[in-house]
């Protein structure tokens, strides 16, 4: 997915779904790579980074080779 198109559904979450939507995307990209699907996990989390940033909280840092276990 691409930069615009992640932003422009991050947007249209977070008006449709405020808040929730942040603390819905966690749990979908924790699904995601239970079932082995890495790439879809990582497109969530970057959604996930771009409605906290349209919110106003700094996205947390991630290390290459790291993976959330838990929702913050």
């Amino acid at each position: 997915m691409r930069e615009i198109e992640i932003h422009g559904f991050a947007r249209r979450l977070l008006e449709a779904h405020g808040a929730q939507a942040i603390a819905g995307s966690c749990p979908n990209a924790i699904e995601l790579e239970a079932k082995g699907e890495a790439e879809l996990a990582r497109t969530w989390r970057h959604i996930e980074d771009a409605m906290k940033l349209m919110r106003g909280a700094a996205p947390k840092l991630k290390l290459p080779g790291s993976r959330v276990t838990r929702c913050a």
